[in-house]
């Protein structure tokens, strides 16, 4: 018997200060983003879900291995994907929440979970959004990320690891920390990672895609008229020149 969707009994089953940062409302509603405390502090748990019918998940799960060129879509395969890469990218020296092991679960949680650091912070398309913050200071932020996408670009290609192109590629998945709380210095932290590249696709290619990704999500965040500016600090970023 399917187990019931417990968006709804986030409180009951993760604490009094739980929050539900995200979730899906297809499938089985059971695809949520929770921040939740264990051990004495907050984490990130990740549950993973089905997000279609069970029909329509196993269609575009052979689709998307088969014609496209993905990992796949099934609710294990993406929580293994998504510990996969997180691994791999902190591996590299590419900022990434880091996983959280050993970490209890509620006894109501039967499902792929991955747990991971809870990064305090603002979604970098919010700050950019933000009238109030200076556009010089997006554009060392933007800078500085150009100048990280251009180094994680040329060692895919050097290792030929579709793994470090991210799929979901988006400002809206890229955490700016601060760093007042921690004491490890300001952060760009990035994102969502359950679903990956296979090696069918060049890695230029993949490259070139992603950078396509960022720069309408640019377009969508950036006010009008500190768009070109914003775009060319990005840019002068990547390009080793900013």
């Amino acid at each position: 018997m399917m187990a019931p969707p417990i968006a709804d009994d986030v409180v009951a089953l993760f604490g009094a200060d739980a929050t539900l940062l995200a979730e899906s409302r297809r499938g089985d509603g059971r695809h949520l983003v929770i921040r939740a405390r264990a051990a004495g502090r907050f984490h990130v748990f990740k549950l993973f879900g089905r997000k279609r019918s069970v029909l329509r998940e196993s269609l575009r799960d052979f689709g998307q291995r088969v014609l496209v060129g993905k990992t796949g879509v099934l609710a294990a395969r993406r929580a293994q994907i998504e510990r996969k890469v997180l691994t791999l990218w902190r591996h590299e020296g590419f900022d990434v929440p880091h996983l959280q092991e050993g970490v209890a679960l509620p006894a109501g949680v039967h499902q792929p979970v991955v747990v991971m650091e809870f990064v305090s912070g603002r979604h970098l398309d919010q700050l950019l959004a933000d009238p109030e913050v200076a556009v010089a200071e997006k554009e060392r932020l933007l800078a500085r990320l150009g100048r990280e996408w251009a180094r994680r670009h040329a060692r895919a290609k050097e290792l030929n690891e579709p793994l470090l192109i991210q799929v979901h590629a988006s400002l809206d998945h890229v955490i700016h920390h601060a760093g007042h709380d921690s004491g490890r210095g300001e952060r760009l932290v990035t994102f969502d990672f359950e679903v990956a590249w296979t090696r069918r696709h060049p890695i230029a290619r993949l490259a070139a895609w992603e950078l396509a990704r960022e720069h309408a999500s640019l377009r969508r965040c950036a006010p009008h008229a500190q768009h070109a500016a914003l775009r060319a600090a990005l840019d002068h970023g990547y390009s080793g020149r900013g």
